[in-house]
């Protein structure tokens, strides 16, 4: 094989996938569409209050987390302990927003990948300054035997 051939095979593949993201008016796409956003839903939320067992239960089982400055984070349990080192830092803490905006959502099959940004704001619980923050985030989804979503895999990185 040549090299030529495998660029325009790649390409191919390429524009395949971008087109099958683009297109979305069929009824089994809305759907997958839809359940996504009810895992937005439910991981805003979670976010917001600081609830580990729900964040936790919006993740695969085999969940990898790629942090800023820090080692992946690989399965569920391993991204419980992470999320409790700061639980008490987080009852100090009065999250005030938490919002994701994506940018794509493209569903392939069973998985989907989905990038665009979270933002937030807290104050300490006892009083004082309310400090925002703004992340890029990109993550991949893989659909359950029961239709819903779960993060099979996620990274982020801060924004100015």
């Amino acid at each position: 094989m040549n090299v030529s051939f495998i660029y325009i095979l790649m390409m191919s593949l390429a524009v395949g996938l971008f087109c099958m993201c683009r297109s979305g008016d069929d009824a089994s796409h809305q759907q997958a569409l839809a359940e996504i956003d009810k895992l937005h839903q439910r991981d805003m939320a979670a976010s917001k209050e600081y609830d580990i067992e729900t964040l936790v239960s919006l993740m695969t089982d085999d969940i990898v987390l790629l942090q800023p400055g820090q080692e992946p984070v690989k399965g569920k349990e391993a991204v419980r302990a992470n999320l409790e080192t700061y639980e008490e830092e987080m009852a100090r803490i009065e999250i005030t927003q938490y919002i994701h905006t994506f940018e794509e959502v493209c569903v392939v099959g069973n998985w989907a990948y989905e990038w665009g940004m979270f933002q937030g704001a807290s104050r300490p619980v006892s009083g004082g300054e309310e400090t925002r923050e703004r992340m890029r985030l990109f993550r991949i989804l893989r659909r359950q035997s029961d239709g819903s979503w779960k993060v099979a895999r996620a990274i982020w990185h801060a924004m100015p």
